[in-house]
């Protein structure tokens, strides 16, 4: 079992070196390539924000904006005006559920996959200069760990 707050050290005695404090590093490597990954896919005139939802559409098939703005972490404002953009552009179509009628599933059209194709050429090209010092199983094996985390954060509290 991991450590629990009864066996950290007092803040007192605690000495972060934030150069290696994991969430730190996350923040900072999120904010990073979100920078660099705008500025690559603008060359397309595609924002980031719409790309993160042509990229969870073409992976999932249908959302609706709540399971959208989980997946992007995109506030649900920001995440609505994107959907609401990406409608006008014909890329996404959305359809009222059958159970719950304020409810609307999105999907991508044609273009929108098509749009979802041109981004996907950035995104690999951008991932693959990332890790190009990694090898497959190194970036499993860090896959794999985040997960991880992700999984006990969502199922946990701490206390």
């Amino acid at each position: 079992m991991g450590r629990t707050k009864r066996d950290m050290p007092e803040p007192a005695e605690a000495t972060l070196d934030l150069s290696r404090y994991l969430p730190q590093m996350l923040n900072r490597l999120a904010a990073r390539m979100n920078e660099r990954l705008a500025e690559e896919l603008a060359t397309i005139g595609l924002p980031l924000a719409h790309w993160r939802i042509l990229a969870i559409l073409n992976w999932r098939g249908t959302c609706t904006l709540t399971e959208i703005r989980e997946w992007t972490v995109i506030d649900l404002s920001t995440a609505s005006r994107a959907v609401k953009r990406l409608e006008e552009e014909e890329y996404v179509t959305r359809d009222r559920q059958t159970r719950d009628k304020r409810a609307r599933r999105i999907q991508l059209t044609a273009a929108g996959k098509a749009r979802y194709a041109q981004g996907w050429t950035i995104v690999s090209g951008f991932h693959a200069h990332v890790f190009a010092d990694t090898t497959p199983a190194e970036r499993e094996r860090m896959l794999d760990l985040l997960a991880g985390a992700l999984q006990r954060l969502d199922r946990s509290v701490w206390s």
